[in-house]
C-alpha cells in the first residue's frame, strides 16, 4: 500500500521524525512543515528564508539549514527563531544530533563538518573530505560519529579525540555536487550501536563496531531487470532492528531480513523523480522525491518467523527464540570474528539449523531448555549499561516477549570456544599473511593520523570542486573557469585593458592551474592521477588526458607564434605553476622545480627537499613552499639571475595552521597567508636585517568566527592589503563579482589601542617599508613608477616614521618616563636627536638632555668615522682607476716603441739591399707571420736629368716611381709608417700592418714580426 501527496516545490526535500509521530520536512520553498501524520491537511509551516537543504530535530527544537548557509534553531511548540547555531560558506547539507542532546554534526558542500557543542554554540572543524558531504550520523553509545562524501569515502570520527578513526574509500560513485550525485550515501546505525549499514553499488555493507571490519553485505537484486544499472543510496533500520530498508537512485524500495538476509518487501516507485529522504515511523515509512512530492509506504513484511501460528509459536517459543539468538549473536557479539572465514561463510539452513543449535545448546548447557519462562520483570532492558546490549524480539502478545541476555550469557562461551577453534585450524601461511596485511593497515592508518601534509594548490585559486571558480586572481588578473556539461571555458580578464584584451578559450585539455603576469598566462593539467587526490567536477574530467600539460600564451611575441605548449614525462604530474615576466617554473610529482623562459626554453631542473605546496615568481625569483616533515613547512627562494644565493628555512607558520596563501608582494618582497589569519612578510626590519615577521593578524579585525579574508595582493607602497571578504565562508563566488577590500598593515603588537602602542605600529609600519623600498629596483620591478617616484615614497615614510617617533619621545617625556625617553632617542636620527634636545630642555628634562647630548655627540662621531670610510673607500676607488689609467698609457708608450723599432729595422734593410736588373723585390713580413710584397724598379740614371718613362716597366707603382725623380725607397717607408700609426690607433693591444697587395706566408720565420719589403 502506498500513497503520495504535495509537500514541497521542485527540488531537493529533507525529512525527519519527531514526538508523539509527528514529522517535519522542509524544501527549496524555504518552507518548515510540520506534520500530525500522512494525511494531515492542517498542517504548521515555518518560513525560514528562501531555500531550506537540510533539517533535524530533538527536545522541542527544529534545526534548519538555509540559503544563507546557516544553521537555523526553531522552538516546535510556538515556531518562534531561536538564533543562529553555526555557519559555512556553502550550504548545508547534512544534520544529525546525538541522544543526551549535547552535540550537534553538519556536513556542507565545501567539504567541512562542523562538531557544535549545543550549551555554548562553539564548533570544532573536520577536515579531511574532498568533496561535499552527503550525510552525518551519530554512534548510538555517543562516542563516534559517521560522515559520507561526495569522494566516495566513509570517515568515523572519534567524539572524545576529535580525531578520524578509519577511513573506508571507494565504497559509493565519485560526484562533484550535492544534489547531483547518484547515490547519497545516507548511512543508519543499528539502535544498540554494534552495526553501521552503508550503501555500496548495488550492496549494503554492514561493519562491526570499533573494529570496522565488513561483517557481511546484502545484494539488491531486481530480479525483472537483472541488467539495470543502479546504486543504493538511502539506507534505515526498522524500529525494531530487525529489517533494513534500502532505496536505490532508479526509485526502488527492498526491505530485507536481517537475520536470513532474504528480501521481505520490494516496492517501485512510479515517478520518475528520485528519493532524496525516508524514515521509518512505526510500520509506515515516509520518503520525498527531488519534486517534492511526499509518499507513504506500509511494507506487507511476512517473515519465516512471523508466519509460524501463535499458538505453535507459543509451543515452540523457546526453540524461535534459540534459532533468532545464535544469528543475533553472529551479528552483534563483539567478540566474534569476522563471517568471511570458510567455515562461517556457508549459508544456514532455515529448517535444519534450529536442530543442530538445539542439540548444541542441550549437549553444552543441561536444562537450558526446561527454564521456566521469564516473567515481565526480565524483559526490561537496563539501558545504563553500555556493554551489556539487550535486544528484545517483538512478537502479537507482550507475554511473548522475553529477554536475551541470559541466553546471550550461557551461550557466550560456547560461541567463543567454537571460533578460537576455527581460528587454530588456519594455516601458519594464511596466519602470517593475515599479520602482514594488518601491520601494513596498522602503519598506514597511524601515518595518515599523525601525518599533517598539506596538499599542493595554486595561491588565490578556489576549490576544484566547484562549477564556477577562481583559477588565479593577482595584480595583473584574473583568471576564471566554468565549468558545465555544454561549456568548459577559461575566461583571462586583466585589470589594466592596456596590457591586453580579454581572452575566452575553450578548456579542451582540462586545465585547473593557472597564473598570470604582465608578460604570459600559463595554464596546466594535473593528468589522471588528480583523480586518485582530488575530486574535481565530472564535466572536468572528461577532458583531462593522461599526461599533464603546460600550455603558455605570450601577451607580446616578436613571432605570430604566441602560444607553446608541453607535455610532461609519464608518471610525472603537475603540482602547481607560476609566471613572472621572465620564467615560467612548475612544481611536479617528482619534487622537481622545472624551469622554462618565457619562449620555451628549458633553462633548469631543481631537486626540491620534499612534497611540494605552492609556488610563485616575481622577476627572476622564485617562492616555493614544500612539506618537510609532519609538523614543518620549509621553503626556498631561488635567484635565477645569480645576483643572490639561494635562501632555505622553514616558514614561520602559527601553530597547528597550513598555508593559505603565498606569494609576492608589487615590490617583490616574499609573503605567507597562514589559516589562523596571520600574515608574514620577509623583508627589511629596524635592525637592517631581512627575517620572517608577523605583518598583520588579518582573524582579529573580522566580527564573526565563521568570516574569512581572502588574500589577492600586497602593496607596500600604499601600505594595504588587497582581500576580498568572505563572509561565513572561506573563498568567495564568482558571480556575482566580489569586491576587493583593502586592509592596512597591523602588526601584533601588545595594548593596540593605548596611544603608545598606536604610535609604535606607526613607526615600525613606515619605518620597515621605507627600508624595503631602499632595496627596490625599479629597472627591473613589477611596479610602473620611475626612481624619483620611489625616492619619493621613501621619503615620505621616512618622514612618517620620524614623526612617529617624536611623538613617542614626548609622550615619554610627558609621562615622566625617562629611561624610555632616552631608548627611544636611541633610534632617532642626528636631526631627530636635536630636536629631541630641545623639547627635553624646554620640558626641564635637565639630565636627559645632558645624557641625550653625549649621545648626540656618540652617534656624530660614528657618522664622522662613517664618512671617513667612504672618502677612504672613494680615494681607494680613484687611486685604482688612476692605476688602470697609467698602466694603459705605459702599454700605449711600449707599442709605440715598438713600432719605431720596426720602422727603423725595416729603413735599414732597404738601404742595404742592392739593385739587380731592373726589379728587385724587398719582402718585409708583420708580426702575424703575414707578407707584403712590393714591386721596385731600380733604374741607372743616365746622363740626361730629363726624367723618361721605362717602356719596360709595366704600368702602377714601378711607372710612378720612375716617373719621379724625388721618390726614394724612404718615400715608401714614410707612407708605411703612416699605416702602421693609423692601424695602432684603432688597436692599442696589438700591432697588425695593413696589407698593401698581396698576402703570403712569410719567408723569414726566423724574426718574428720583421720583413722585407720588395716591388713587384
Amino acid at each position: 500500500m502506498h500513497n503520495t501527496r504535495y509537500a514541497h516545490c521542485d527540488g531537493y526535500t529533507d525529512i525527519c521524525l519527531a514526538e508523539n509521530g509527528k514529522f517535519v520536512t522542509c524544501g527549496e520553498d524555504g518552507e518548515v512543515r510540520i506534520w500530525n501524520g500522512f494525511d494531515d491537511l492542517d498542517n504548521t509551516s515555518i518560513q525560514v528564508g528562501d531555500k531550506c537543504f537540510a533539517i533535524a530535530y530533538h527536545t522541542g527544537k527544529i534545526y534548519v539549514s538555509d540559503e544563507q548557509n546557516e544553521l537555523k534553531r526553531y522552538d516546535l511548540e510556538t515556531n518562534e527563531f531561536i538564533g543562529v547555531v553555526t555557519s559555512f560558506t556553502l550550504p548545508i547539507t547534512c544534520i544529525a544530533i546525538n541522544k543526551s542532546n549535547t552535540f550537534l554534526v553538519c556536513g556542507s558542500s565545501d567539504f567541512d563538518i562542523h562538531l557544535v557543542d549545543l550549551n555554548t554554540l562553539k564548533f570544532t572543524s573536520f577536515p579531511g573530505h574532498e568533496a561535499p558531504i552527503l550525510s552525518v550520523l551519530f554512534d548510538p553509545l555517543e562516542k563516534y560519529f559517521a560522515s559520507s562524501s561526495c569522494d566516495g569515502s566513509v570517515k568515523f570520527w572519534s567524539v572524545s579525540n576529535l580525531t578520524n578513526s578509519k577511513t573506508l574509500a571507494n565504497l559509493h560513485s565519485k560526484s562533484n555536487d550535492f544534489v547531483d550525485s547518484s547515490s547519497w550515501a545516507k548511512l543508519a546505525w543499528h539502535k544498540d550501536g554494534g552495526l553501521i549499514a552503508i550503501p555500496s553499488q548495488k550492496d549494503i555493507n554492514f561493519y562491526e563496531r570499533e573494529s570496522w571490519i565488513l561483517k557481511f553485505k546484502i545484494n539488491l537484486k531486481n530480479e525483472s531487470n537483472p541488467s539495470e544499472e543502479f546504486s543504493a543510496s538511502i539506507v534505515c533500520f526498522s524500529p525494531d532492528g530487525k529489517y533494513i530498508l534500502a532505496s536505490t537512485n532508479t526509485q526502488m524500495v527492498y526491505v530485507h531480513s536481517i537475520i536470513n538476509k532474504s528480501l521481505l518487501f520490494k516496492y517501485s516507485y512510479s515517478k520518475k523523480s528520485k528519493i532524496c529522504s525516508l524514515v521509518w515511523n512505526q510500520n509506515e515509512v515516509i520518503f520525498c522525491d527531488l519534486s517534492g512530492n511526499m509518499g507513504q509506504i506500509k511494507p506487507n513484511i511476512k517473515d519465516d518467523i512471523e508466519t509460524v501460528p501463535s499458538a505453535e509459536r507459543k509451543q515452540n517459543k523457546k526453540t524461535d527464540e534459540n534459532l533468532e539468538m545464535d544469528d543475533l549473536l553472529d551479528l552483534l557479539d563483539s567478540d566474534e570474528k569476522s563471517n568471511d572465514s570458510a567455515n562461517l561463510s556457508k549459508k544456514r539452513d532455515p529448517i535444519k539449523e534450529p536442530v543442530k543449535k538445539r542439540k548444541r545448546l542441550n549437549d553444552d548447557e543441561d536444562g537450558l531448555m526446561d527454564e521456566p519462562e521469564p516473567t515481565k520483570s526480565n524483559k526490561k532492558i537496563n539501558d545504563e549499561d553500555d556493554e551489556d546490549i539487550q535486544l528484545t524480539l517483538g512478537a502479537d502478545d507482550d507475554d511473548e516477549c522475553e529477554s536475551l541476555e541470559k541466553l546471550k550469557q550461557k551461550t557466550y562461551d560456547t560461541v567463543k570456544k567454537e571460533i578460537m577453534t576455527l581460528d587454530d585450524n588456519m594455516s601458519d601461511n594464511e596466519a602470517a599473511v593475515e599479520e602482514v596485511e594488518l601491520s601494513e593497515k596498522k602503519k598506514e592508518e597511524l601515518f595518515k593520523e599523525f601525518s599533517n601534509i598539506q596538499v599542493p594548490f595554486q595561491s588565490s585559486s578556489t576549490p576544484l570542486a566547484l562549477l564556477e571558480r577562481f583559477m588565479c586572481w593577482n595584480s595583473i588578473g584574473l583568471i576564471t573557469q566554468f565549468c558545465t556539461e555544454g561549456d568548459e571555458s577559461i575566461d583571462i580578464e586583466f585589470h589594466n585593458a592596456s596590457y591586453h584584451h580579454t581572452i575566452h578559450i575553450k578548456n579542451q585539455f582540462g586545465y585547473t592551474m593557472a597564473d598570470v603576469s604582465k608578460e604570459a598566462v600559463v595554464l596546466a593539467s594535473p593528468g589522471t592521477k588528480i583523480e586518485e587526490e582530488v575530486e574535481v567536477n565530472s564535466a572536468l574530467s572528461s577532458s583531462i588526458g593522461n599526461q599533464s600539460k603546460l600550455t603558455v600564451i605570450l601577451i607580446n611575441s616578436l613571432d605570430n607564434t604566441k602560444e607553446w605548449n608541453i607535455d610532461m614525462l609519464k608518471k610525472e604530474f603537475i603540482k602547481c605553476v607560476c609566471v613572472s615576466r621572465n620564467l615560467v617554473a612548475c612544481c611536479t610529482s617528482k619534487k622537481f622545480l622545472r624551469i622554462f623562459g618565457l619562449a620555451g626554453t628549458q633553462k633548469e631542473i631543481i631537486c626540491l627537499p620534499g612534497i611540494p605546496i605552492c609556488v610563485s615568481a616575481y622577476e627572476n625569483m622564485i617562492f616555493v613552499a614544500y612539506n618537510l616533515s609532519n609538523n614543518s613547512t620549509g621553503y626556498s627562494i631561488y635567484h635565477m639571475d645569480g645576483s643572490l644565493e639561494t635562501e632555505h628555512g622553514f616558514l614561520p607558520l602559527s601553530e597547528s595552521s597550513k598555508i593559505e596563501w603565498l606569494g609576492f608582494s608589487d615590490e617583490g618582497n616574499p609573503y605567507v597567508f597562514d589559516s589562523n589569519g596571520f600574515l608574514y612578510s620577509k623583508c627589511w626590519t629596524i635592525s637592517k636585517t631581512k627575517v620572517w615577521s608577523p605583518l598583520s593578524n588579518l582573524r582579529s579585525t573580522l566580527n564573526h568566527k565563521s568570516d574569512n579574508y581572502w588574500i589577492v595582493g600586497i602593496a607596500e607602497r600604499n601600505q594595504v592589503i588587497r582581500a576580498v571578504l568572505c563572509r561565513a565562508s572561506r573563498y568567495p563566488h564568482v558571480l556575482p563579482r566580489p569586491t576587493l577590500t583593502t586592509l592596512q598593515f597591523t602588526p601584533p603588537l601588545i595594548e593596540p589601542e593605548s596611544d603608545k602602542s598606536t604610535l609604535e605600529i606607526n613607526f615600525w609600519r613606515n619605518k620597515q617599508l621605507s627600508i624595503s623600498l631602499k632595496n627596490y629596483d625599479c629597472s627591473i620591478g613589477n611596479l610602473d613608477m620611475d626612481q624619483d617616484d620611489l625616492d619619493e615614497n621613501v621619503d615620505k615614510f621616512e618622514s612618517n616614521a620620524r614623526e612617529a617617533l617624536m611623538k613617542l619621545f614626548m609622550l615619554a617625556c610627558k609621562n615622566s618616563k625617562e629611561q624610555r625617553a632616552f631608548e627611544i632617542a636611541t633610534i632617532m636620527d642626528l636631526d631627530a636627536l636635536q630636536l629631541a634636545i630641545k623639547y627635553s630642555t624646554k620640558s626641564r628634562a635637565l639630565v636627559l638632555a645632558q645624557n641625550l647630548n653625549i649621545l648626540a655627540e656618540k652617534k656624530a662621531e660614528i657618522e664622522l668615522q662613517k664618512q671617513r670610510l667612504l672618502s677612504q673607500q672613494e680615494n681607494e676607488t680613484k687611486s685604482y682607476n688612476k692605476y688602470l689609467t697609467e698602466r694603459n698609457e705605459n702599454q700605449e708608450n711600449n707599442l709605440r716603441s715598438q713600432i719605431e723599432d720596426t720602422s727603423a729595422i725595416i729603413v735599414e734593410k732597404v738601404t742595404q739591399a742592392k739593385p739587380v736588373g731592373l726589379n728587385n723585390s724587398v719582402k718585409t713580413t708583420d708580426s702575424d707571420s703575414q707578407e707584403i710584397e712590393i714591386e721596385e724598379t731600380v733604374r741607372t740614371p743616365t746622363i740626361s736629368h730629363t726624367p723618361r718613362m721605362n717602356p719596360f716597366a709595366k704600368s702602377g707603382a714601378s711607372a710612378r716611381f720612375n716617373a719621379s725623380s724625388t721618390e726614394s725607397p724612404k718615400s715608401i717607408l714614410n707612407e708605411i709608417e703612416e699605416k702602421l700609426n693609423k692601424s695602432s690607433n684603432k688597436e692599442k693591444d696589438t700591432w697588425k700592418p695593413t696589407p698593401t697587395r698581396k698576402l703570403t706566408r712569410s719567408k723569414l720565420s726566423g724574426t718574428p714580426g720583421i720583413g722585407s719589403f720588395f716591388n713587384k
